[in-house]
């Protein structure tokens, strides 16, 4: 795939996991924690098990447009998901943050 394709491909991409990732807090209370990852929207999980209307978020484990997994960062006050640091380095520096208590957005693309 091309770059251009690439990197467009990863803004699809990155816009699904966000509404995924602000459903699954609708539905669990919370976002995944660091430990449980974006794996949390494709596997059961504990904290969630049970109460998800919309299981599984994806059906298998989202990656970028060059097929490389997504970086997953929960701080505690915002998540943070984004290309990985090789497409950084080729000029692909996607992402989105949503804060945790209001669950508002914004992206870099």
């Amino acid at each position: 795939m091309e770059p251009r394709q690439e990197k467009k491909a990863t803004v699809i991409i990155l816009e699904q996991l966000e509404s995924a990732l602000v459903a699954y807090k609708k539905d669990c209370g919370k976002f995944p924690t660091q430990s449980e990852g974006l794996k949390a929207l494709v596997e059961p999980n504990g904290s969630c098990q049970g109460k998800s209307m919309h299981w599984p978020y994806f059906k298998k484990f989202p990656v970028d447009g060059s097929g490389k997994a997504f970086e997953y960062l929960n701080d505690g006050k915002k998540i943070r998901v984004g290309t990985n640091e090789d497409q950084i380095k080729a000029g692909h520096n996607l992402y989105f943050e949503c804060e945790i208590e209001s669950s508002q957005c914004k992206n870099s693309f």
